[in-house]
């Protein structure tokens, strides 16, 4: 290629692929784009990085994501990811270069171009391009022939070590593979006696890290911390995550790993065959060590979450395979010094090569379809070079902003909170026990997380203690916890733990729960082993009735050599903790080995949101649930195979220090217990606002339901199934209405849509029956309706609808559905009786 040529194939790589780079959107609400806020405040407010703040992200990691605007620093990022493109362009065409027949390169030039970036959905290139810019710029270095050293080399090496150091505090997931990067290469070069060239990546690299990590305000002391922080984040991010994947994308997925290792096997054979020399052929071994090694790391990420993560696998692989069928492997004949150059591959000889990648593209391109198809966009390559070109020449930076910004003040005054609120908690220091803070950094909040900030991540041991020991320490637990939802949790424990002991609720705002520190009661939470005891899988391990002890259980699960295999080239499998409570349900989830050995509260059985909410007022409730026995089980017979034989269960009572130690907990001493004052007694409520139907989607904030699945239609009728043991519906009266005026009219219509054979229905008002519907009655009629007028008392008042039996509570009644299924309400509202 002569000059001209090489410049007009970069020019158009890299315009092809910098609209990526331009911000489109706004933050929201949701997980993801919270999660590249929370980035760019920790990074102007100077958190230290491996202490502070642990995640896959180091200083710089809020320049991975250019697309989304938080209102600041839009203009780095684009320019940030514009330098990714152009040194991607720029060893691309290099390598393209190399590969002398025209079809072949055009081939090859497709796939960087199209495959990488798929303008509707990018968040798949902001990890792919990096990670083939790491692999294109190691790759051009490999040679068969030792050159001359150069100037021009040298310069390209030093600029490759501070790149490689930017992208390592840029995005800590892509460390190990920029580590063996660099090991390759100065494996390489030694080899070659280039020794020159090997301390020269090294020296840029390890400058460029301290620089760079220095610049972006870090303490140099902290460096090392990083780093291990770092592996502790994704070991747990690999341990906790794993998601089903799709049948036909795992079917795609190891035919693409199938391909790649014959085709690897081949190239490899062919080098050995055709070199004696060692140098040439530890040049097709290095290089294919990069690219095997990348497509495992795209693999591992793809196959982890499911349709969410496969688009990082599925889009890097056509480029993969490009390397192994169409960059050459030169022909031995001769001396290897003059026939090098002409880079004449026995693949080309037998026009066999660009035939088989091109058969790969057009499975590919099927995979492609199939994939887009289920996340409801169109695939095309017209559509998508569209698609950028419109991009390139429509975009205005100056424009989009102010567009931009317009929507995000829309987004900050819809989700505002109220000024006496804002008041309260501005003074002091704020986190989100969660996964979503953006809702605190919108209000300009004093956000001041605990180190892992996404909870659903915390699933090992490590960061679990890291995460708990910040909220344990009253010095460092922040003021207010905005929460929003309680449970069994099994990530994040050790935090909730504390949480649960320390913490209050003494607002709500939107979904969120606000919660107080209770900093005069402050007790240090300390955990005693009491009991050891070893445990088959799916056997019931029963729990003491008598002793009301606060309990913490720690399980140790080990895989066997066959599980550990699948977890080192797939994934790690889960299991199934079930907890059976004292009114006779069972709580069934999902969990991992390494949320098993972190350990979990186990009783009491802390509810949900609304089930604790409906304890507010009432000094007789208790927001929990005793559990009686729990047993750790398979997900299917055959995972058996991946475990150990036996587990290890370790039980340790919770004591708060500080304090005197609670008195054994009872449902009758609830007040023995630290938790029971989980909810303040003067949580302000708001008054609802009558009438209202539960068969409703959108239902005020004043009316708490629990035991009432989400609503269901067939286009003719609306119904909720009701959920066994009861459906609970929580309202509150206006105290100063007289007693006339707060009469309520119940309209309630269901039928026993199971059914539940001698099914009976009973309806409370604040413990006291109001309507029974016997088993003949409801058995006895396809649609069961009745009236009912309450006299509730002011304030809160708890209208309980309970069941006497449901499917999976007795007996299964024949449905495959999941769900404890009672009855179909159709009808279910509330009136005032003077309307």
């Amino acid at each position: 290629m002569n000059k001209l040529a090489k410049i007009s194939t970069l020019s158009f790589i890299f315009l092809n692929l910098v609209p990526g780079g331009f911000v489109q959107d706004t933050v929201d609400l949701g997980h993801f784009f919270s999660s590249v806020h929370m980035f760019e405040y920790a990074f102007k407010h100077g958190f230290q990085f491996g202490v502070e703040i642990i995640d896959n992200v180091g200083p710089y990691g809020y320049l991975h994501y250019p697309y989304i605007y938080a209102g600041g620093a839009a203009g780095v990022k684009t320019i940030w990811f514009a330098v990714i493109c152009l040194v991607y362009a720029y060893y691309a065409t290099a390598l393209i270069t190399r590969i002398q027949s025209w079809p072949h390169r055009g081939l090859f030039l497709f796939s960087i171009v199209f495959f990488p970036l798929q303008l509707v959905s990018p968040w798949f290139s902001f990890e792919i391009i990096p990670r083939l810019t790491i692999l294109f710029s190691a790759v051009y270095f490999i040679r068969e022939l030792r050159e001359k050293e150069s100037w021009h080399e040298f310069s390209l090496i030093i600029f490759n070590g501070l790149f490689y150091a930017f992208l390592t505090l840029e995005k800590a997931s892509n460390a190990y593979y920029l580590g063996l990067a660099v090991f390759v290469l100065c494996t390489y070069w030694l080899r070659r006696a280039q020794w020159h060239y090997a301390l020269s990546l090294i020296s840029s690299f390890l400058v460029g890290l301290v620089v760079f990590w220095l610049a972006a305000g870090q303490s140099i002391i902290g460096l090392p911390t990083y780093f291990s922080s770092m592996s502790f984040f994704i070991s747990s991010y690999q341990e906790t995550l794993g998601q089903e994947m799709a049948e036909e994308n795992l079917l795609y997925g190891l035919v693409y790993c199938g391909v790649a290792a014959l085709l690897f096997s081949t190239r490899l054979a062919i080098s050995f065959f055709q070199f004696k020399r060692r140098s040439q052929l530890s040049s097709e071994v290095y290089r294919s060590i990069l690219v095997v090694a990348l497509l495992f790391l795209s693999w591992k990420h793809g196959m982890l979450r499911g349709a969410s993560s496969y688009g990082t696998f599925l889009y890097a692989v056509p480029v993969l395979l490009g390397y192994f069928c169409l960059y050459p492997i030169p022909f031995g004949g001769g001396s290897p010094e003059r026939r090098s150059l002409n880079e004449f591959s026995i693949w080309q000889f037998l026009n066999f090569r660009g035939s088989l990648y091109t058969l790969l593209l057009l499975v590919i391109w099927s995979n492609l379809v199939i994939y887009q198809q289920g996340n409801g966009q169109e695939v095309g390559v017209i559509r998508e070079l569209k698609s950028r070109f419109w991009a390139l020449v429509s975009y205005r930076p100056v424009y989009s902003l102010e567009v931009l910004d317009k929507k995000l003040a829309k987004l900050k005054l819809d989700n505002a909170l109220p000024p006496l609120l804002k008041q309260t908690v501005q003074s002091g220091r704020v986190d989100e026990f969660g996964s979503s803070p953006e809702i605190l950094l919108l209000n300009d909040l004093n956000y001041r997380p605990r180190p892992v900030p996404i909870d659903f991540v915390v699933g090992n041991s490590a960061l679990n203690e890291i995460n708990g020991n910040y909220y344990r320490n009253l010095d460092s637990a922040p003021d207010y916890i905005f929460l929003k939802d309680f449970g069994l949790r099994l990530s994040d424990t050790t935090a909730y733990l504390n949480l649960l002991f320390n913490y209050q609720v003494v607002e709500t705002f939107q979904n969120w729960l606000v919660l107080r520190k209770q900093t005069d009661t402050w007790q240090t939470i300390e955990r005693q082993k009491i009991n050891e005891v070893q445990a088959n899988y799916g056997e019931w391990i029963p729990l003491s009735t008598n002793d009301r002890s606060i309990l913490w259980v720690q399980i140790e699960a080990t895989l066997s050599l066959f599980g550990e295999l699948k977890r080192f080239f797939y994934k790690p499998d889960f299991l199934r903790l079930e907890i059976a409570l004292d009114d006779g349900t069972i709580r069934n989830l999902p969990v991992s080995v390494a949320q098993l050995n972190s350990g979990f509260l186990l009783n009491p059985v802390i509810q949900t949101k609304d089930e604790v909410l409906m304890t507010v007022g009432d000094k007789d409730a208790i927001p929990w649930d005793w559990a009686k026995a729990f047993r750790i089980s398979f997900e299917a017979p055959a995972k058996s195979a991946l475990f150990d034989n036996f587990l290890q269960v370790k039980f340790y009572e919770v004591k708060g220090g500080g304090l005197p130690t609670p008195d054994p907990m009872s449902r009758d001493k609830a007040q023995a217990n630290p938790m029971s004052d989980l909810v303040s007694a003067d949580l302000p409520i708001a008054h609802t606002k009558f009438p209202f139907s539960l068969l409703s989607e959108d239902l005020e904030d004043a009316v708490l339901v629990t035991g009432l699945s989400s609503l269901e239609s067939n286009g003719k009728e609306s119904w909720r199934w009701a959920l066994g043991p009861a459906t609970r519906v929580r309202f509150y009266m206006d105290p100063s209405l007289p007693d006339e005026a707060r009469q309520v009219l119940v309209k309630f219509a269901f039928k026993n849509g199971v059914p539940v054979p001698n099914q009976s229905v009973t309806m409370r008002l604040n413990g006291t029956v109001v309507r029974r519907f016997s088993s003949e009655e409801v058995a006895g009629h396809e649609l069961i309706e009745a009236d009912v007028v309450l006299n509730p008392q002011k304030r809160g008042n708890i209208l309980e609808i309970s069941y006497e039996d449901w499917n999976h509570g007795k007996k299964n009644y024949g449905s495959n559905d999941p769900r404890k299924l009672a009855v179909v309400v159709m009808e279910l509202s509330l009136a005032s009786v003077g309307n």
